[in-house]
């Protein structure tokens, strides 16, 4: 465990922060990277359509 500002702030274990990605990368890969202590986002996005 490597502590930081940032881990002691987000309540991490480590300083690694997966970037939301919306369309290329999903629940599973945030699950993934919170289970391994890091802080994992599931990115949102939407199309307009025109």
């Amino acid at each position: 465990m490597l502590t930081t500002r940032l881990t002691k702030r987000l309540g991490i274990d480590h300083p690694i922060i997966q970037a939301p990605m919306a369309f290329a990368a999903g629940g599973r890969l945030a699950a993934a990277v919170s289970g391994a202590g890091g802080l994992g986002m599931i990115g949102g996005a939407y199309d307009a359509g025109d």
